[in-house]
C-alpha cells in the first residue's frame, strides 16, 4: 500500500513495471508515511473548521447557527413519528446524530424532486437537520423584488420547479408558550401537487422530511436563514385535470429559538443557492382586539346560498355562545346585504378568495377549502378560546337548551374529563331535504321544518368538531390531525349523541343511494329553540329585503 501510494504519481505503465531499488527501500516508507500524515492533518484541519463554523458566536448573533431542530424518523421512510423541535444549547457538542445539510453535494443539483427526495430518505434514521443563517460564503440569496415574485389569482404565491408545484396561501409565526418550548415554526398553509410519489411515505397528518428548502428573511438582515422544508398532507388526495392535488401545511423551524426575531417572510426554493419566486409575508397570530371564547370557522363558499338559511345560521350559531364568524368566498352572490349588517354589528370578517389553481372548477376552489381552514385557525389562535369548525349546512345544537359552553361543561362531566380536551368531535345527523317537512313551521327556519333525520353516522364520516386552536397545529374539516403536544391533554372527546350531534341539512348524498327508503325519525328536541329564533330572524329578515 505504501509503495502504492509513492508510485501512484506515475503514469499507469510506471506503476505497472515500478519495482523500487533495495536501497531506496528506507526512503519510499520514509515518504509515504509523511505522505499519509499530510492527509491526515488536512482532514484534520477540515474537520476543526467546521467546528469552529457550527459553535462560532454566542446567543442571539445573527451569524449564529448552532441552534438545530432534531426530528426522529423512521428507517427508510421519511416519516416523523415523534416531531418534537427543540433547541441544542450553544455550548454543546455536536457529535450526537449526523449533520445533514441537504443540497450541498452539486450532484444532486440537476436531480428530480423524487430522486432527491430518495436520496434524503438514505438518512432517515436520528438525523439532525442543522437550521443555517446563510453565511457560509457558498451562495448570498437575495431579497426576492416584487417582479420576481409569480402570483396567482391575487391570493396566491406560486413555487413552481420541475415537477413540484406548490400555491402558497399564508404564512404564520408559532412560538407557542403554552406548551413550555423553546420550539418555533414558521407554517405555511398551501395548495400543492402531491409532493410525494408514494402514498405510504404521505399519510395524513404524518411530517415528512422534504428535499426543498425555506428561506427565512428579517427586516434588519440581507440574507435569510435557510432551513430544510417539513410538510404534513392535512387532507385526501384529489385529481383535477388528471392532476393529483392535495392541501399541505409547510412547516419551517426557525433556528436560535426565542433568541431569533419573528421573521417577516418566507420563501420556498429547491436548492439552496436558487432565487425566489415566492416571498410570502409571515403573520404574528395577535390577541390584540377582542377576545372571544367561541369563533367559527368555514371552508371556502361559493356560489348562491338563499338569504333565509343564511341569516338562520347566522342567529342559531349567536344563540349558542359564537361571537365572531370567518367566511372565505369565492364570489358568493346575493349575500351582500346580509354580510353588510354582520359587519356592521362586529360578528363578521369576510375573506375573499380565489381558487389555488389557473384553473376554475369547483374541485380546484374546493382545494383551497383545507388552506383557509387552517389559515383561520392559525389567525385566531390567541383570540379564540375554541374553533367552531362548521359547514354552512350544518349546525351543532345541544339536546338540552344552553350555549356551547354549558355543552362543554356537560360533556366533560359526563365522560369523566379533568383537562379541557383539543378537540370535541360530534356525530353527523342528515337532515335530507327530502324528508318529510312540517309546513305548519314558519318558513324560513329550515331547522324546525325539515326535523326528521337519519340516524347518527358512525365516526369520524362526516363528524365535525369544536378545537381549542391553543392545542392544536393542523386542523381538517372533521377535527384536529396534528396536537400541539397530545400527552399534555386527551386529544379527542367524542361527544355522545345523547349530549348533542352535527345536524346536516342537505340533499341526499352520493353514498346513501337510496334516500327514500333509509331510516327516518323526527326530532323534535330542536323545536325548544323555535320561539327565540323567530324574534332573531324575523327582523334581521326583514332589514335585508325579505319581508
Amino acid at each position: 500500500m505504501l509503495l502504492y501510494i509513492v508510485g501512484s504519481r506515475h503514469n499507469a505503465s510506471d506503476r505497472v513495471n515500478f519495482r523500487p531499488r533495495k536501497r531506496h527501500l528506507s526512503t519510499l516508507i520514509l515518504a509515504s508515511a509523511i505522505g499519509l500524515c499530510t492527509v491526515f492533518s488536512s482532514l484534520l484541519s477540515q474537520h476543526n473548521k467546521r467546528l469552529q463554523f457550527t459553535h462560532r458566536n454566542g446567543p442571539g448573533s445573527h451569524d449564529n447557527i448552532t441552534s438545530s431542530t432534531r426530528l426522529t424518523t423512521r428507517p427508510s421512510s421519511g416519516k416523523i413519528d415523534d416531531w418534537q423541535a427543540t433547541t441544542t444549547p450553544h455550548t454543546e457538542s455536536r457529535t450526537e446524530g449526523t449533520n445533514v445539510r441537504y443540497g450541498d453535494d452539486p450532484t444532486m443539483s440537476d436531480t428530480t424532486p423524487d430522486q432527491k427526495m430518495e436520496a434524503h430518505q438514505k438518512h432517515s434514521v436520528g438525523y439532525e437537520v442543522i437550521a443555517e443563517s446563510n453565511q457560509t460564503g457558498r451562495c448570498q440569496p437575495t431579497r426576492p423584488k416584487p417582479k420576481d415574485v409569480t402570483r396567482l389569482n391575487t391570493n396566491w404565491q406560486v413555487f413552481a420547479e420541475r415537477d413540484v408545484y406548490i400555491s402558497m396561501y399564508s404564512a404564520y409565526f408559532d412560538r407557542r408558550s403554552i406548551l413550555n418550548d423553546s420550539s418555533s415554526f414558521v407554517y405555511v398553509n398551501a395548495a400543492a401537487k402531491q409532493l410525494s410519489k408514494s402514498r405510504n411515505d404521505e399519510a395524513i397528518a404524518i411530517p415528512v422530511r422534504s428535499p426543498y428548502y425555506c428561506q427565512l428573511w428579517y427586516e434588519s438582515r440581507p440574507h435569510p436563514d435557510m432551513v430544510v422544508m417539513t410538510f404534513v398532507r392535512n387532507e385526501f388526495l384529489r385529481a383535477i385535470d388528471g392532476v393529483t392535488y392535495s392541501t399541505y401545511t409547510l412547516a419551517c423551524p426557525i433556528p436560535g429559538g426565542h433568541h431569533r426575531p419573528v421573521p417577516s417572510h418566507v420563501s420556498i426554493v429547491y436548492n439552496r443557492c436558487d432565487p425566489a419566486t415566492t416571498y410570502l409575508s409571515v403573520s404574528d397570530a395577535s390577541a390584540d382586539g377582542e377576545e372571544h371564547e367561541f369563533g367559527i370557522c368555514t371552508a371556502v363558499g361559493f356560489g348562491r346560498l338563499p338569504v333565509d338559511r343564511m341569516v338562520e345560521w347566522f342567529e342559531f350559531h349567536r344563540l349558542l355562545g359564537v361571537t365572531e364568524f370567518n367566511i372565505y368566498s369565492v364570489n358568493m352572490r346575493g349575500l351582500k346585504r346580509v354580510f353588510a349588517h354582520y359587519e356592521d354589528i362586529g360578528v363578521l370578517r369576510v375573506h375573499a378568495t380565489t381558487s389555488p389553481l389557473t384553473s376554475w372548477y369547483v374541485a380546484s376552489i374546493r382545494l383551497a377549502s383545507q388552506v383557509v381552514l387552517n389559515d383561520c385557525m392559525m389567525r385566531n389562535r390567541k383570540r379564540y378560546r375554541y374553533v367552531v369548525i362548521v359547514d354552512f349546512d350544518e349546525i351543532m345544537w345541544p339536546n338540552r337548551p344552553g350555549n356551547f359552553s354549558a355543552l362543554l361543561g356537560r360533556v366533560n362531566a359526563a365522560q369523566d374529563v379533568i383537562l379541557p380536551c383539543i378537540s370535541y368531535t360530534f356525530h353527523n345527523a342528515y337532515h335530507i331535504l327530502t324528508f318529510p317537512e312540517d309546513a305548519d313551521q314558519p318558513w324560513y327556519l329550515r331547522t324546525m321544518r325539515f326535523r326528521f333525520r337519519h340516524p347518527p353516522t358512525p365516526m369520524p364520516a362526516k363528524s365535525k368538531s369544536i378545537v381549542d386552536p391553543r392545542m392544536c397545529i393542523i386542523v381538517y374539516h372533521h377535527a384536529c390531525i396534528l396536537p400541539a403536544d397530545p400527552e399534555l391533554r386527551p386529544a379527542t372527546v367524542v361527544v355522545d349523541p345523547e349530549l348533542a350531534m352535527s345536524h346536516h341539512y342537505r340533499e341526499c348524498p352520493p353514498h346513501l343511494a337510496r334516500c327514500d327508503v333509509i331510516p327516518q325519525r323526527p326530532d323534535d328536541l330542536v323545536l325548544q329553540y323555535k320561539e327565540v329564533l323567530i324574534s332573531r330572524v324575523r327582523p334581521i329578515l326583514r332589514k335585508v329585503g325579505l319581508f
